[in-house]
């Protein structure tokens, strides 16, 4: 049935667009992630063009817009303007394939690869938030450092503080850290000697 399918209907872009609501409140930035667009993809949001298939492209590329400027109280359109895919890889971007008993779709996987997620923050975004654990040999407990990403989404330096647990029956390991931030930039943390039983 898939080979019947005709497939000229993909050599032309597809569009995908999706009305949604929107309320930020005053010094609130919103944020659009788009996780995978395949092939390529034109990203407009109200009308205004935010990306260009020169950058958003790739079955597992992940790219954060910041669309404060763009957004506005109540409606908002978002659309994309998607290229065809070509999962022969011939282009260099990273692309799909399949195994050999899972035929070829005839749009060869064109289209977004997850969906796209809208984040509002403060002045401060945390990002890219995770635990490296490191196991003690017998496994009776491991050293785990906590690291995340502080972005300051403004143009003055900002403090923040980063805190919370990491839990499970009987165990609760706390953590707080206060961080300065400096304007418009990124600070990796790292917290680490945290002991937890396993």
């Amino acid at each position: 049935n898939l080979a019947s399918v005709g497939t000229e209907q993909f050599d032309v872009n597809w569009w995908y667009r999706d009305q949604l609501q929107i309320h930020p409140s005053a010094g609130q930035h919103t944020f659009l992630i788009m996780n995978g667009a395949l092939s390529r993809a034109n990203l407009w949001v109200n009308g205004t063009k935010v990306a260009d298939q020169a950058e958003l492209q790739g079955a597992y590329s992940q790219f954060e817009y910041d669309i404060t400027s763009y957004v506005r109280d109540g409606d908002n359109a978002i659309a994309l303007d998607v290229f065809r895919n070509d999962s022969s890889n011939s282009t260099g971007y990273l692309t799909l394939n399949m195994v050999d008993w899972n035929p070829e779709p005839p749009d060869n996987w064109t289209g977004l690869q997850f969906a796209p997620q809208l984040a509002q923050d403060g002045p401060i975004s945390v990002r890219n938030l995770h635990v490296v654990q490191d196991n003690a040999a017998d496994l009776s407990s491991s050293n785990l450092t906590v690291k995340a990403d502080l972005r300051n989404n403004t143009g003055t330096a900002q403090t923040a503080e980063l805190s919370g647990s990491i839990a499970r029956p009987g165990t609760d390991i706390r953590f707080t850290s206060n961080q300065m931030v400096p304007a418009n930039s990124t600070k990796t943390v790292a917290l680490t000697d945290r002991k937890s039983v396993v």
